[in-house]
């Protein structure tokens, strides 16, 4: 862990957009053959004194940071030269921006959004690989993020298996079994959310794709494709989902990848659950209401009684996984929000893109920790589960890239992925 006497001359700030971050370049001149000469490319490196502990507080206010940018990682201080000759230690920052349109130092005569493994590849400031390394994602990442969907989720798993190649091929000491470090870590991946069919089945198609050759290059490349593949996939289920609810008062809970762009576009009104304990609907909401939707905010216990009272004309959930007969597993409280709209005879419609679909026949549920529910001294039991499920016979629909699928084409989805898996890990 960083210590508070880490002191930082500098921030080096990783801004990414989808699965691609930004980097910079700057025109210098020097005594060089009396030539100006391009310069390395490099992230976005401010000077702030700053710790780790701090550097959250100390970017607050920097106008080099977009206003909904989000801060995701604060890696450990490294030591970077500087013009001057000397070293300065710089802390790596990674955040999440919702565009690739704002400004960056005026200073930078060039900006390109590329994988972040292109770093290995490109004339860069020295040490920049060693601070990205510092803040990408990592298995540990995808089992503690509570925040986000398995969409999300599963595209930052795609990422650790992206880089964890690039860097074998970038690197010097380069394993003697190239194939078997891959997939080890991808197992690690696998392992890292269970539940979620997204994550497996992404990881899984660019192992069994990549499963012939064998090499860390064809890995990294598959990646690539792959994440550009489910990053579109998740925007064509969303715009599938809006279409679908155009005027309409859609009721929502938790926070989807995919359900948020069509509340954004498509209805006329969205009332959205808090989703305790972690409360992700009060993001939800607050993303809604800056693209100009109205919204109202209820808690779980009144989503029945606004359903029986109010103007609903659709439930839109997302999905964690959709199981091979239908079945939606999806955060708690989806299955008593179906089952009310059920009774009022309002249509609930799932929204997902195929690759959350699974060739499992059981879910595999995840549980909360209990102090986000009960941190008495009493001898209580605590009930937190994170994931409940649906029955298909209450959901109107399963809305998809591919539009509105029936139980067959769910079966024959979840029967690709299957063979999919089977990827050869020897």
């Amino acid at each position: 862990m960083a210590r508070e006497t880490d002191r930082a001359s500098f921030v080096t700030i990783f801004f990414r957009h989808d699965a691609a971050v930004l980097l910079t370049r700057s025109r210098g001149s020097v005594e060089a053959d009396d030539e100006a000469f391009d310069g390395a490319w490099d992230a976005v490196t401010i000077p702030v004194d700053a710790t780790p502990a701090t550097v959250r507080d100390r970017l607050g206010a920097r106008p080099e940071i977009p206003p909904d940018a989000t801060l995701v990682e604060v890696g450990e201080p490294y030591s970077t030269p500087v013009p001057d000759g000397r070293e300065a230690t710089a802390v790596p920052v990674l955040f999440d921006c919702r565009s690739r349109t704002f400004d960056v130092p005026a200073d930078a005569t060039d900006r390109e959004w590329v994988p972040p493994t292109e770093m290995l590849r490109r004339e860069t400031r020295d040490g920049l690989w060693e601070a990205y390394d510092r803040v990408r994602p990592m298995p540990e990442t995808l089992r503690t993020d509570t925040e986000h969907g398995s969409g999300y989720i599963s595209i930052r798993a795609m990422e650790v298996v992206r880089d964890a190649a690039g860097a074998i091929v970038g690197g010097e000491d380069r394993p003697d079994d190239e194939w078997a470090t891959i997939a080890e870590i991808a197992d690690d991946v696998l392992a890292a959310r269970p539940s979620m069919a997204a994550l497996a089945n992404r990881v899984n198609r660019i192992l069994w794709r990549a499963s012939d050759d064998r090499r860390a290059a064809a890995v990294e490349s598959i990646a690539v494709e792959e994440l550009e593949t489910a990053l579109r996939a998740d925007e064509r289920a969303a715009s599938e989902a809006a279409a679908n609810v155009d005027d309409n008062v859609v009721l929502t809970l938790s926070r989807s990848g995919t359900v948020l762009p069509a509340l954004t576009s498509g209805p006329e009104r969205a009332i959205v659950a808090e989703s305790r304990p972690a409360r992700e609907g009060i993001g939800v909401a607050e993303r809604v209401t800056d693209a100009g939707i109205d919204v109202t905010v209820c808690v779980d216990a009144a989503i029945a009684h606004v359903l029986a009272t109010e103007r609903v004309d659709a439930v839109l959930l997302g999905a964690d996984t959709i199981l091979r007969d239908g079945t939606l597993v999806n955060k708690v409280g989806s299955r008593g929000a179906a089952i009310a709209a059920a009774a009022e005879g309002i249509p609930v419609y799932a929204v997902t893109a195929t690759d959350k679909i699974s060739p499992a026949g059981t879910p595999t549920l995840e549980d909360g920790p209990d102090e986000e529910v009960y941190d008495g001294d009493r001898r209580v039991d605590v009930s937190n589960p994170t994931f409940d499920t649906t029955p298909p016979s209450h959901l109107t629909g399963l809305i998809t890239e591919d539009g509105i699928l029936d139980i067959s084409a769910v079966r024959d989805v979840a029967d690709a992925h299957a063979e999919r898996a089977a990827w050869d890990r020897a």
